[in-house]
């Protein structure tokens, strides 16, 4: 009796990567399972082949709709694996129906003519623009007395603190009223503030005082070196 062939297409923009050498052990059991049936996955093709009789094919075809649905989870079951044969009479769909011959207008026409036109008529007039269209009679007329209200254009920066920050600051204490530990200086409501003090204590252009140590080397000498800033705090603030 001679072999069998079943080609299972997968498309090849299905196949996860790697899956080839994670399939060949599961189609070898698969094979063996059934009979010695020969399962190769070819991904550069899109294709499972599957060789050997023919009722050892029907068998093995609930395995491989298994492994497939595991390996290949956006693939759809290939047509080949479906139990039973499929009928043309459902794949292929119902001719329509001929169409009745038009018969000749009817008296109800004139009607349905002047219904479109009312219809045209309403369309136009809301596409036409707030000049044309006739106003109401007895509307009453609005009034704004004074200078229209135009709200202040806020600019965003970026050394803005956040709602959160600002909370934080303001939870447990009231840092914004008393004098700070530091420099003595009380806060403010601008958020830029937060910004400035922070500047004052670690930076180098507003602070006077070593900021880092540094180790130093020229030629066989070595030696440390602070890092500071010859701007005093005072001409800055």
């Amino acid at each position: 009796m001679s072999d069998s062939e079943l080609i299972v297409p997968i498309e090849q923009a299905l196949w996860p990567k790697g899956v080839a050498r994670s399939l060949s052990g599961v189609l070898r059991n698969l094979g063996d399972k059934h009979g010695n049936l020969v399962i190769v996955a070819q991904p550069a093709k899109g294709y499972i082949m599957v060789k050997g009789p023919a009722e050892k094919i029907e068998e093995a075809k609930p395995g491989l709709r298994a492994i497939i649905e595991e390996h290949f989870p956006d693939a759809d079951c290939p047509e080949e694996l479906l139990e039973g044969p499929v009928e043309v009479s459902q794949a292929q769909p119902a001719e329509p129906a001929p169409m009745p011959p038009a018969s000749p207008a009817s008296p109800a026409s004139p009607p349905a003519s002047a219904s479109a036109a009312a219809a045209s008529a309403s369309v136009q007039t809301r596409k036409a623009p707030l000049s044309t269209i006739p106003k109401q009679e007895g509307a009453e007329k609005i009034v704004i007395e004074g200078t229209p209200c135009i709200g202040r254009k806020i600019r965003p920066a970026s050394h803005r603190a956040s709602p959160d920050l600002l909370w934080e600051c303001i939870r447990k204490s009231s840092c914004f009223v008393r004098p700070g530990g530091v420099n003595k200086r009380r806060f403010s409501a601008e958020p830029g503030n937060l910004l400035g003090l922070h500047s004052l204590q670690f930076s180098g252009l507003a602070n006077d005082k070593a900021l880092d140590v540094r180790p130093k080397k020229v030629g066989k000498k070595e030696s440390i070196e602070l890092v500071q800033s010859a701007a005093k705090a005072s001409v800055r603030w």
